[in-house]
């Protein structure tokens, strides 16, 4: 399978556009509509629906694409491991959902970064539904993410848990004192998909599944700028907030009627991955606990 179809596959795949793609990739579209009609040959089955303007994936065309992006993402790795070879002892590759890196992941790297000069740290960041795909595969050694993950070859780690919060702008005082669910219900709420990596009934006795919000960003901490200035109210992490609550330029709203639950994160790996010397320290270091 010729690696240079499958990159124009995921970069058309992900811009929906044929001329976007050829630009991206410094070529006429006539060699994009080739590549992609090439894949499609070998494959023996379309991967887009072809509209006025654009293409979208079919049903095979999104069940490839996952798989199209950790043949690339191997590729990759094999050329980096080969570079590797003679400057650094080892590698650790790392995925995380973006709030839990930007909250806490990314600060533990620093004094891992520091005292191992020898590894080679990798980060990807994206949803854990792809980064557990990707622990799978072998191309990430340690998960972090907000689904635990219960087998019997892997291990799941706490890795930790704070408090979810109600937050608006300073400017919306109003409720400060706290907020009815009939009363949030009216609100304008700003959504991040996080919270579906709890136990989210707490959440929908307020909102019902498939409701549609006023914004929604799958990364969490990405909402912080509209509510600071007033536009709506969010629950996010403790810690994604805790600088914004410092300074005033958030505040936060009780939930008395609402029973929300403590937010927990796990750190996931292979039971066979916990003897590589890079793994190895990493535990060490920023991991006390047992398992």
């Amino acid at each position: 399978m010729d690696l240079e179809n499958l990159k124009t596959f995921v970069t058309l795949a992900n811009l929906g556009n044929f001329t976007q793609t050829a630009q991206q990739h410094m070529i006429v579209q006539s060699t994009v509509s080739s590549r992609i009609r090439e894949l499609e040959r070998e494959i023996g089955t379309p991967l887009f629906i072809r509209e006025r303007k654009n293409v979208r994936l079919t049903p095979a065309g999104e069940y490839f694409l996952t798989y199209a992006t950790q043949i690339l993402t191997l590729e990759d790795y094999a050329l980096s491991g080969v570079n590797m070879l003679g400057v650094y002892s080892d590698s650790l590759r790392i995925g995380s959902v973006h709030t839990l890196y930007d909250c806490h992941l990314g600060r533990c790297l620093v004094p891992y970064l520091k005292k191992y000069p020898d590894i080679s740290v990798k980060v990807l960041l994206d949803h854990s539904r792809n980064l557990l795909n990707m622990l799978y595969d072998d191309i990430i050694d340690l998960c972090f993410t907000y689904r635990r993950f219960p087998h019997p070859d892997y291990q799941c780690l706490p890795f930790q848990t704070e408090r979810i919060l109600l937050v608006t702008g300073q400017n919306n005082g109003v409720y400060q004192k706290g907020v009815s669910n009939e009363e949030l219900r009216n609100l304008p709420l700003f959504y991040s998909d996080f919270v579906e990596a709890t136990e989210s009934s707490w959440f929908h006795q307020v909102f019902p599944k498939h409701s549609v919000y006023p914004l929604e960003i799958d990364v969490g901490n990405k909402l912080i700028s509209f509510l600071e200035e007033g536009m709506g109210f969010s629950f996010l992490p403790e810690s994604a907030v805790s600088e914004e609550l410092a300074k005033g330029t958030l505040i936060e709203i009780p939930v008395p009627e609402l029973n929300v639950p403590e937010l927990r994160s796990y750190m996931i790996l292979k039971k066979q991955t916990a003897v590589k010397q890079a793994v190895c320290r990493w535990m060490k270091d920023h991991w006390t606990q047992e398992p």
